[in-house]
């Protein structure tokens, strides 16, 4: 079981680390009720003909994603961007380690390079498929989507180059 646990985690944490924006986007949440306080983190990547975006959720109460995640924006421009996802790793807590409680859950989604420009006025809002309860977060001002919209820029002209 312990090396299961460190197989998923690791193949997580070596997915979020090549995504080159992991670091500078992110931000912390907190449930109006109950447990499941934690931070979400975004990364942007391509494997040469794709750009992808990769989300990755923890939290202190049980989270898991759906084989098929989605994941919707606005910005503040009021539009919209729904895009699917798949779902890349999950971990839960050892039930005899009871000083870490925190759970992972990770998705990737395909961003076209159409869709890149959407990021550019800014999120609003996010809301992603989760269970027991959906992932939704809204800022005043913008946390992700300027950050987002230079790394999937970047990205883009990286994999136009090759």
């Amino acid at each position: 079981m312990k090396t299961r646990l460190f197989l998923i985690v690791s193949i997580i944490l070596l997915t979020l680390s090549s995504c080159s924006s992991l670091l500078g986007i992110r931000y912390a949440y907190a449930p109006v009720f109950g447990p499941g306080a934690g931070e979400a983190q975004y990364g942007v990547f391509s494997n040469g003909e794709d750009l992808f975006m990769t989300v990755t959720l923890s939290s202190n109460g049980a989270i898991f994603m759906p084989d098929n995640p989605s994941i919707r924006f606005r910005n503040f421009e009021g539009t919209q961007l729904f895009l699917q996802g798949t779902s890349i790793g999950h971990t839960a807590p050892l039930i005899s380690d009871q000083a870490n409680t925190t759970q992972y859950v990770a998705a990737q989604f395909l961003v076209l390079p159409g869709q890149i420009d959407f990021f550019r006025s800014g999120i609003q809002s996010i809301q992603i498929t989760t269970v027991p309860k959906v992932h939704e977060v809204s800022f005043r001002k913008d946390r992700i989507g300027l950050k987002l919209y230079k790394e999937l820029l970047r990205q883009s002209q990286n994999t136009e180059m090759k």
